[in-house]
């Protein structure tokens, strides 16, 4: 019944006039997919968390950080489970909250294969006093201290050792489209698990997002070393390398790094960026 009732929400959600946009950019997106796709985290069977953090980087548009958090609650017996996401984005100064709550379904179609489903329902605080202050059109000041509200959604597909997921979100402010006759923002990502006769496992990984006419290609790779150290590199359209580590602890924690360093001409107002996560699985048999 549940799943009747969810599905009905989506057609629901979708006609209505959504707002708002959804860009958050932080160094591990590649391999966080559950920020940018609500149906990811439709095949976990224990609750878990995940947190963000970066520096205050310097770039074009000033200093900027980031503070992401991300809760997954699954009901395994009715195949369905319920998320939470927290996005605290500052840009120059202008500062940005997304806080976004879905739920997901999966379905089984093969005895290694499933799809999941996902929507997401979320609302964005813009606070930007200085620039706000400094700008003699009213209409203008309005565009960044303003609240929306947007919907996301995201389908997936799971195999023994692939992944693949779309998500989807809105992008429209004010009743007027960003760029021409778009209003989407749209995520494509996957991975490949070769899965070797000792350690290493080897994951390539691909990223691409478009938005507001431009595209973002991202691809990448990370190796595993029996399941406790986990390294790699990626690399982004526009001159930008990543680095990852993580660590595995008492398999229910995941400490891990990144660096971002763009080595293009820009490179004169970029110091890249360091950035921190923990990924926590809480296993029902310990709560």
């Amino acid at each position: 019944m549940i799943k009747y009732c969810f599905f009905i929400s989506c057609l629901v959600l979708f006609v209505q006039n959504v707002k708002g946009q959804f860009l958050p950019e932080f160094s591990q997106q590649i391999k966080m997919p559950e920020f940018i796709n609500p149906g990811y985290n439709g095949l976990n069977k224990d609750p878990s968390a995940k947190f963000l953090y970066s520096d205050n980087y310097l770039n074009s548009n000033g200093y900027n950080g980031l503070l992401a958090v991300g809760y997954n609650f699954p009901v395994k017996k009715w195949a369905t489970g319920f998320g939470f996401t927290l996005i605290n984005e500052s840009v120059g100064e202008i500062l940005k909250t997304n806080g976004t709550v879905s739920i997901s379904v999966n379905k089984k179609i093969s005895k290694f294969t499933y799809l999941t489903f996902g929507l997401g329902f979320g609302l964005e605080f813009i606070d930007n006093s200085e620039i706000k202050n400094n700008l003699e059109s009213v209409s203008s000041a309005k565009l960044f201290t303003s609240n929306y509200y947007y919907t996301t959604s995201g389908l997936n597909l799971f195999s023994k050792n692939m992944h693949v997921g779309i998500g989807v979100h809105s992008t429209q402010l004010d009743k007027k489209r960003y760029f021409k006759d778009e209003f989407f923002t749209y995520f494509l990502n996957g991975s490949y698990n070769f899965v070797l006769s000792e350690s290493p496992s080897i994951k390539p990984l691909f990223l691409y997002r478009y938005y507001m006419g431009n595209s973002h290609y991202e691809l990448g790779f990370l190796m595993n070393f029996s399941k406790v150290f986990e390294t790699g590199l990626a690399y982004r359209f526009k001159g930008t390398i990543n680095y990852f580590a993580a660590i595995t602890l008492f398999k229910v924690a995941v400490i891990g790094y990144s660096y971002l360093y763009q080595f293009d001409e820009s490179t004169y107002f970029y110091e890249g960026i360091h950035e921190l996560s923990l990924a926590i699985k809480l296993p029902y048999k310990y709560l």
